[in-house]
């Protein structure tokens, strides 16, 4: 005679079989869980330093394209005001001739007694001053 399995005893057994083999699925599963999570945090700290790298090569090119026109601003206003006191030279060289002139004939008046004289009648204000004396 064999021995007689019941089958509220079989259920158990099989119960007890689930569980075990549940037990031993959820540790590979977790330990694949954690394999996942270890290599997604690896990623993410990858990618933080490649996107804080990116934008430091981004500000520098940046800066050095920044740099390059304040320079060629400064640069730009270099030759402006050179133009300009040139265009100012130009534009008063004639200005300047007839000045000379000027005082040239003043000075020849000077050294002139008839031309004293109208240097000296020319100004009312001297004018004023030869009559009244």
């Amino acid at each position: 005679m064999g021995t007689s399995v019941s089958p509220c005893s079989l259920a158990e057994d099989r119960r007890a079989l689930k569980l075990s083999l549940q037990f031993f699925l959820n540790r590979s599963l977790v330990g694949a869980f954690q394999t996942w999570a270890d290599n997604a945090k690896y990623s993410a700290d990858i990618k933080t330093k490649l996107v804080a790298a990116v934008a430091r090569f981004a500000q520098q090119a940046i800066y050095a394209a920044w740099t390059r026109w304040v320079e060629a601003i400064a640069e730009a206003d270099e030759t402006r005001q050179m133009l300009s006191k040139a265009m100012f030279w130009f534009q008063n060289r004639a200005a300047a001739a007839a000045f000379q002139v000027w005082v040239e004939r003043v000075a020849e008046a000077k050294t002139d007694e008839v031309g004293r004289c109208r240097l000296t009648l020319s100004n009312p204000l001297r004018k004023r001053l030869v009559l009244s004396a």
